[in-house]
């Protein structure tokens, strides 16, 4: 493999471990949200629900992005 495809796979690898850390944080608390309201806590639910807004804010998109388009133009790059 050649150093610049090796690159991409680490960088898309590194991509994808950090959307399944974000991700997986606010799926938590939407989880323990839908569960809070099942046992009609409905105190404990409006907390978990504003942790679950604070994970899905916490998750930067635009650095997503950005490093999304960059691992693009290197692997159009190899077509080349």
């Amino acid at each position: 493999m050649s150093y610049n495809l090796d690159s991409i796979i680490e960088g898309l690898e590194h991509l994808k471990q950090n959307l399944e850390s974000d991700t997986n944080y606010a799926v938590y608390w939407l989880s323990e949200t839908i569960d809070f309201l099942n046992n009609e806590d409905f105190m404990m639910a409006l907390w978990s629900f504003d942790n679950y807004q604070k994970a899905l804010n916490a998750i930067n998109t635009s650095k997503i992005q950005q490093s999304s388009e960059l691992l693009r133009e290197k692997l159009a790059q190899i077509m080349k």
